[in-house]
């Protein structure tokens, strides 16, 4: 068994009770909603610091046009400097959202490898139930059974 932060996963060869499953499962399902809800939030605040910096761009402008006599140089620098800090600000942004972004890409990629392992466990669980449940041939014959009970010891002999 081996546990990653609140995961449990199973080694190779050992199988997990339903009670583990189950847990895993909400534990995964809590983690993709976490992820979501702050997707969903450092979207909301992406889209708000556009608006600030379309606001403090009209502001700046509106400041430069109140300036008029101001010097050409000053203007330059003070377009430059409101420039670089917007720039900043979306690095940041895309930064946490990149992070956010790969967090997600790797909950759905361990989602996805354990539903892969359960549907591989179930299928090997019928692959072993399924010769276990024949029906012998004829009731007086033993031949069947002896094919039956050689089926079940070699399925388990493997297992």
């Amino acid at each position: 068994m081996t546990v990653v932060g609140d995961l449990k996963m199973a080694a190779p060869g050992e199988s997990r009770d339903d009670d583990e499953n189950d847990e895993n499962k909400m534990f995964l399902e809590e983690e993709s909603g976490k992820l979501r809800r702050s997707l969903d939030q450092a979207k909301a605040h992406k889209l708000r610091v556009d608006e600030l910096s379309k606001q403090r761009t009209a502001d700046k402008q509106e400041n430069v046009d109140a300036k008029t006599n101001t010097e050409p140089m000053q203007i330059i620098k003070l377009l430059n400097k409101v420039e670089k800090e917007l720039t900043e600000k979306r690095q940041r942004l895309s930064s946490v959202l990149q992070e956010r972004l790969t967090v997600a890409e790797q909950l759905t990629a361990a989602t996805q490898q354990r539903e892969r392992q359960e549907s591989g466990n179930s299928e090997q669980l019928q692959l072993q139930l399924t010769p276990q449940h024949q029906p012998t041939t004829l009731a007086g014959d033993r031949s069947g059974f002896l094919l039956t009970a050689t089926n079940f010891v070699s399925i388990n002999a493997t297992t």
